[in-house]
């Protein structure tokens, strides 16, 4: 568990990662760590392409992603995220092509935490739950096809649990293009989310959130250290056949591990029940709190869907 102040700020995080129990290698990477200036950063990735290409294009682009935002710190966390996860993308396809293994892809979660502001960006289906006194919210959107499916209003959200493009993204590291044609463009949430003491963040591939409903994510971490939440959430994943890989970080405030007697007060700040994206998509309440769950069931081979 590492443990540190970041601006005054005391967090706590945790990292946790599972081969499953079906494949035979994992093809998740990720990456933890403190930036000189005080900052925590943390990136999930969940390759694809089999014969190890996804392990490669999972390792390419955390450690690609943590060079480029360490470079510039005193630039904007948003921006540096932004332009990490195209270089990402750029390095997976040239070593797609001089190795041979272009198609080679992954997802990508990461968040740059500067004292209690969390700023998120991500490609692909890889989340980031918010937790805060029992609410849970998505704080992301999957780039999926049954994701588009849903916003456009064409399916509702008992027909996408069981949607035969479930496992289809829209866009992923290690593709030039999404899926609408367009060149690949991250999504960085265009605030970052202000966290109190008790808060709680996951960030997690799709081998934990399509195994284990979001109100069972929030009550698996309730009450626990970052640790002994991700080994029961990553637990929990392998009981229900553990198809895929799993990979998460789960961070909190130090004072609450520690049940600390001097508290730093933080301005108190209501969980939204709304995401924004500084790209493809405005304002949208499909973030959901324990109240209203909702888990895509995907498949264990995932594919991107190309461009017309």
């Amino acid at each position: 568990m590492a443990s540190r102040l970041s601006f005054g700020f005391p967090l706590s995080s945790a990292t946790h990662t599972d081969v499953g129990r079906v494949r035979t290698n994992n093809e998740d990477s990720h990456g933890l760590r403190w930036l000189e200036d005080g900052s925590l950063f943390i990136i999930v990735a969940d390759g694809m392409g089999g014969h190890e290409a996804g392990e490669v294009a999972s390792g390419l682009a955390v450690q690609v992603v943590e060079e480029v935002v360490e470079r510039d710190p005193e630039g904007d966390p948003r921006e540096r995220m932004y332009n990490a996860l195209l270089e990402a993308n750029s390095a997976i396809l040239d070593e797609g092509d001089r190795g041979g293994t272009r198609g080679m892809g992954t997802t990508a979660i990461c968040g740059l935490l500067r004292g209690n502001e969390a700023y998120i960006a991500l490609v692909g289906d890889s989340r980031c739950y918010h937790i805060r006194r029992g609410q849970l919210l998505w704080r992301t959107l999957d780039h999926t096809r049954v994701q588009m499916l849903l916003d456009t209003g064409e399916i509702d959200e008992e027909q996408a649990r069981v949607h035969p493009e479930a496992g289809m993204l829209t866009r992923a590291l290690g593709h030039e293009r999404m899926a609408d044609g367009r060149s690949l463009e991250p999504d960085v949430l265009a605030e970052p989310l202000l966290l109190e003491d008790d808060d709680t963040l996951v960030l997690c591939s799709d081998g934990l959130h399509d195994l284990v409903e979001d109100w069972e994510i929030g009550r698996l971490v309730a009450g626990k250290s970052p640790d002994q939440a991700a080994r029961d959430l990553v637990t929990a994943a392998c009981e229900r056949g553990g198809h895929d890989n799993i990979t998460l970080w789960r961070s909190l405030p130090l004072a609450s591990v520690l049940q600390s007697t001097t508290r730093t007060t933080y301005p108190s700040t209501t969980l939204s029940t709304q995401m924004a994206s500084v790209n493809l998509r405005s304002p949208t309440t499909r973030c959901q709190a324990l109240l209203h769950p909702r888990r895509s069931v995907c498949p264990s081979r995932r594919r991107v869907q190309t461009p017309p």
